[in-house]
């Protein structure tokens, strides 16, 4: 391993441009206002959408004062192109809270597999400890290890050394991908809510199964819902653009929807969720979340990218 030591750059910080209605936004915006006076006339007043999330009620100048936004449904950072439209509230609380861990998770997966990023750590050296990054390359015959200095006690830096120029050779790093894997799934069922939003409509918002969803969201109490979701990995190559895929499977006489979710990293990583449909017999199935998964188990999908 190589081991040096160095001041470390703070982490960037994201500038926020101030918030201004596209024209995109405006044309989501009356397509769904449209599309809420057709599905739920009680619920709109011909001028007005409905936040998909919480349901409240906005205008067109909310969507100039920035009280509604634009959304990716896939987070940006991950490449999502596509967008909605949420309350200014329910995309922080939720997207900003629980976009980040889904970041962050596959940012440490393409660190460990790509080594192109540093990740940050903890170093143990007889005794001593100090903050650290790790570029960890699996096709290199070294990992690389730079001491943080300014997050770092400089006696601990100083024994560290010490130690290592006694011929100390055995080290540990606690690494940290700051993310919580719970977090991070739920972020990948929210992608999957806002999927389906984007293509049926209100009428999947006011139907009563993905009321539960939202209640989950909102909340931040998750409970089983994680457990909706499904990966695989390890896939070679990639698309151009994140991939949202939406298919109603007959499960006992009933529709559930099916999403699938390929997010482009180096290794290609593809997401499967379970979600209720407008079927009234949704809910109940979803109340028992560790049934759904034992149907899911035994299904067999093949997909063609």
């Amino acid at each position: 391993m190589q081991l040096t030591a160095d001041g470390a750059a703070a982490d960037a910080k994201r500038q926020v441009p101030a918030t201004m209605a596209s024209r995109k936004a405006s044309t989501l915006f009356q397509r769904l206002s449209a599309d809420l006076a057709s599905v739920c006339p009680a619920a709109s007043n011909g001028a007005n959408v409905r936040c998909p999330l919480c349901l409240g009620s906005f205008a067109r100048k909310d969507l100039e004062a920035g009280s509604l936004t634009e959304e990716h449904i896939i987070p940006k950072e991950l490449g999502g192109t596509e967008i909605t439209l949420t309350c200014k509230t329910c995309n922080n609380t939720q997207g900003s809270t629980l976009e980040s861990h889904l970041v962050r998770m596959l940012d440490g997966e393409r660190a460990l597999n790509a080594g192109d990023r540093p990740i940050r750590a903890a170093l143990h050296v007889a005794g001593h400890s100090a903050a650290a990054e790790v570029i960890w390359d699996t096709n290199r015959p070294a990992h690389e290890i730079k001491i943080i200095g300014e997050a770092s006690n400089p006696l601990e830096i100083a024994g560290i050394h010490d130690s290592l120029s006694k011929g100390v050779n055995e080290l540990s790093l606690n690494l940290h991908f700051r993310y919580v894997p719970t977090y991070a799934l739920m972020a990948v069922v929210r992608i999957a809510y806002l999927s389906l939003f984007d293509q049926y409509g209100y009428r999947f918002a006011y139907s009563d199964g993905p009321s539960t969803i939202r209640e989950a969201l909102r909340s931040l109490e998750f409970g089983n819902f994680p457990k909706l979701v499904g990966r695989t990995r390890n896939q070679q190559g990639r698309a151009p653009l994140p991939v949202m895929l939406t298919h109603a499977i007959l499960f006992k006489s009933f529709l559930v929807h099916f999403v699938v979710i390929q997010i482009n990293t180096p290794i290609r990583t593809t997401f499967f969720v379970a979600m209720p449909t407008d079927d009234p017999r949704s809910p109940a199935l979803f109340a028992n979340i560790e049934r759904m998964r034992e149907l899911l188990n035994k299904c067999r999908i093949t997909l063609r990218f």
